[in-house]
């Protein structure tokens, strides 16, 4: 009996094989931002689910909203320069004592205003942008 089971063992350990196994997934993301800063806040509770319109991240944006806050202050700055400056123009163009060159320098500061104005809207709408990634 002892033969038997000795033999048996031996021709099993003849026959037999090791395995290994490695598992991957199927399919791998990755994650980009148009943004860069720190991760505040992850929703793990959607993790390996779909996403319906539901916050996934949240990146750090508080110095990008400081920094809107403060170019819409300057952007109502410019506003009411712009008005000064533009009442000013129209109080020259009725003076006949002044010259032409003081009138058109009083017309290039409410152009300069102008321009001003438009940089600090495009700014406004990449900080919104921004902070909205």
């Amino acid at each position: 009996m002892k033969y038997i089971l000795l033999v048996s063992v031996f021709i099993s350990s003849i026959f037999a094989n090791e395995f290994y196994a490695k598992l991957e997934p199927i399919d791998s993301f990755q994650v980009k931002s148009a943004v860069s800063g720190k991760v505040i806040f992850t929703n793990d509770s959607i993790e390996g689910k779909k996403a319906k319109n539901s916050k996934i991240i949240e990146i750090d944006s508080y110095v990008n909203r400081v920094e809107l806050k403060q170019t819409r202050n300057k952007l109502n700055a410019i506003n009411s320069m712009i008005n000064i400056e533009n009442n000013n123009y129209k109080r020259l163009l009725k003076v006949s004592s002044k010259s032409g060159f003081e009138k058109d320098t009083q017309k290039l500061k409410v152009i300069n205003l102008k321009t001003t104005q438009a940089d600090l809207l495009t700014r406004i709408a990449n900080l919104e942008d921004t902070i909205k990634k």
